[in-house]
């Protein structure tokens, strides 16, 4: 099991890591973009801290008002907090203020978890692993926009203004609806559970009714039945879904990669599988399609 992100950023940045862990752990910060945002983050405050040395009081006053400064804390363990907290805080007043106070958007990242998020119109966000969402301070003042990377359950609230989701392949403009939506560089899903969305590529505009799914990729675009959109928050049900989402899924869940015909990936199944067990995934796959999936290298095959 490979250790905390956090553990790791901390060990790379004190220099604790060999020769052959570092490239290993700037060759993996290379390839996501979430990933390289979180070093930096980190690269900074670790910078501050080692720059300033403070009192035992003024650490305690700085601790203080960083708590009310924050929703969330950040969990980097191997680092004195205190020390974290004052170096932000002091020097906020000067130029660090302007780049962790001051910044235009807010960046929601998990990896091993789920987790629920409202925005401040009250619409409600459900992002499951290794996803990310973001958003600018202003959301809401002129429309609510904001950006996703991965997978999410939507609840949106009704408002006269718009609410639009960019991803890669092009935006989701809702009202008051809730659906869940799957993005990346190569794939959208959208599942419509209640309301009315539109999706828009160029000057292209299709619509989803509640009960279908939008499915869109590099080269083609469609909509069809979909009476039961798919879960993830515990086990993963999928049903009537092409297996490239499915494998999509298993990509979240337990971030590796898949190399499989394009064919075998249109077709659809029903299915239900874990989120402990890679290899029990496989086999319940293998049993339903009559293939032959293999985990090999970090990537799912067939054999």
């Amino acid at each position: 099991m490979k250790p905390k992100f956090e553990d790791r950023i901390s060990s790379y940045l004190a220099g604790e890591m060999s020769v052959e862990e570092k490239l290993a752990f700037e060759k993996e910060v290379d390839k996501s973009s979430v990933l390289k945002r979180e070093l930096e983050s980190y690269q900074k405050i670790w910078l501050l801290t080692n720059q300033l040395d403070y009192s035992q009081d003024e650490t305690d006053t700085s601790w203080q008002y960083f708590q009310r400064k924050i929703e969330a804390p950040f969990n980097l363990l191997g680092l004195d907090w205190l020390k974290i907290a004052a170096s932000i805080t002091l020097l906020a007043a000067v130029s660090f203020g302007m780049w962790f106070f001051g910044s235009t958007d807010i960046n929601l990242t998990t990896e091993k978890i789920i987790s629920t998020h409202q925005l401040v119109d009250k619409s409600e966000v459900i992002l499951d692993h290794n996803s990310e969402l973001a958003y600018n301070k202003d959301f809401g003042k002129v429309e609510r926009y904001v950006s996703l990377k991965g997978q999410a359950l939507f609840d949106i609230a009704h408002s006269e203004k718009r609410f639009i989701i960019d991803c890669a392949l092009g935006d989701i403009v809702v009202h008051g609806t809730s659906f869940n939506l799957f993005s990346n560089d190569n794939l959208l899903v959208l599942e419509l559970i209640d309301g009315s969305v539109s999706f828009s590529q160029g000057t292209n505009e299709m619509f989803v009714e509640p009960g279908e799914r939008l499915v869109v990729s590099a080269n083609t675009s469609r909509v069809e039945e979909c009476n039961s959109p798919t879960t993830w928050q515990e086990d993963i049900n999928c049903t009537n879904a092409p297996l490239v989402y499915i494998m999509e899924q298993l990509t979240l869940v337990y971030n590796i990669q898949y190399d499989l015909p394009a064919a075998v990936l249109n077709e659809k199944y029903t299915v239900t599988l874990p989120k402990n067990s890679i290899g029990n995934c496989l086999n319940i796959l293998n049993r339903i399609s009559g293939q032959s999936f293999a985990f090999i290298n970090d990537k799912i095959v067939l054999q």
